[in-house]
């Protein structure tokens, strides 16, 4: 603890301190102070776990990318992310995590990202026309959950989840109470808002035994777009084709390439929690840089047009979109942290 400072180092109290301080929804913004007041690196205490926060890209380039053996996935977001996700690519363990990247390299290949493009072209332009002729205020963070979630389905599982019918009995069955959804997007970060609580309290596993109401929710969500999932994987194991969107004809989902060649050694089980991944890592980073991005330009009309100048360039760099979209992120972190296990002893210089 000493070599490292950072706040009370004593378990039960260091999680209450955060949790009481700011609440759950603001736990970066506390690490974010503390990482002013104790360095680029310092430990703290989870319930009964030693923890050391990194806030250092170097020191963050080491763990993630030169040294990652070292560094497995962690236990605390297992139990928090499980349910939803499973052992998908981004929680599978250090030992099957390269085999599985692999699979979906040609699914992230330029020429299969191009193929997409004739699709989300035609999308953003009837999302931006619809954020035009609108009357009143519009709620931009919803309006892009729908494009998003929208643009993973295809890229993912090569189904429409703005299809009016799956629309009408994702109503019909959330029906009017606490979990009452519009689209597929809203179901998503529902869903998420729940499994960010259980990973502020994960040691606990409270949800196993104490079925509230937000429990009961979260297990009616969960299950119907699992329902989704597993009829998109069925379709496609017994011959269907992924579904007519706009794009190239060369463009493959990566439901594709899990249940090709490639992918024939997935059980469903693994092809379930693989999809569920992509939904996740592919919605809600891409949403929340959208929606952060077009409300920073909002509060700022210089750098708005020229954005908007950026953008209306048919070839060639955008630098300063480029430029808009990166600084997003660096204010507005879409994945703000990552947690790791120590799997071997390390030295940071």
């Amino acid at each position: 603890w000493d070599c490292a400072g950072g706040p009370w180092p004593i378990p039960l109290l260091g999680t209450v301190h955060r949790i009481l301080l700011l609440g759950i929804p603001n736990i970066h913004r506390s690490w974010l102070r503390d990482a002013r007041s104790f360095g680029k690196i310092y430990s703290w205490a989870y319930f009964h776990k030693a923890m050391v926060n990194i806030a250092c890209p170097e020191y963050l380039r080491r763990v993630l990318v030169t040294h990652w053996r070292s560094y497995d996935r962690s236990d605390i977001e297992q139990a928090a992310f499980g349910e939803l996700l499973g052992e998908g690519l981004l929680f599978v363990p250090n030992d099957r995590w390269g085999d599985m990247r692999r699979v979906y390299q040609s699914g992230f290949s330029d020429r299969n990202i191009l193929a997409f493009r004739h699709a989300l072209v035609a999308w953003s332009e009837a999302f931006a026309e619809g954020l035009a002729q609108s009357a009143g205020p519009v709620d931009v963070q919803e309006a892009v959950q729908r494009l998003t979630f929208r643009a993973i389905g295809h890229f993912t599982l090569g189904i429409d989840f703005e299809d009016a019918g799956r629309l009408a009995e994702l109503q019909a069955t959330t029906g009017a109470g606490r979990l009452g959804c519009r689209h597929y997007g809203e179901l998503w970060s529902r869903l998420l808002e729940h499994t960010q609580i259980r990973f502020a309290l994960g040691p606990l596993q409270w949800w196993r035994v104490l079925k509230t109401e937000a429990v009961r929710a979260f297990e009616q969500g969960h299950a119907l777009l699992l329902g989704m999932v597993d009829a998109a994987i069925e379709a496609r194991l017994s011959g269907a084709r992924a579904e007519d969107f706009g794009g190239s004809g060369d463009f493959q989902d990566l439901l594709c390439l899990m249940v090709g060649q490639k992918g024939q050694r997935y059980s469903r089980r693994e092809l379930r929690q693989q999809a569920m991944t992509f939904l996740f890592a592919g919605h809600d980073t891409t949403t929340n840089l959208i929606a952060f991005c077009l409300y920073l330009l909002a509060e700022r009309p210089a750098a708005l047009a020229r954005a908007r100048a950026d953008a209306a360039i048919t070839d060639g760099p955008k630098p300063f979109l480029r430029c808009c979209l990166l600084e997003t992120l660096r204010l507005y972190p879409s994945a703000p942290l990552r947690l790791r296990t120590a799997c071997q002893e390390d030295v940071f210089a």
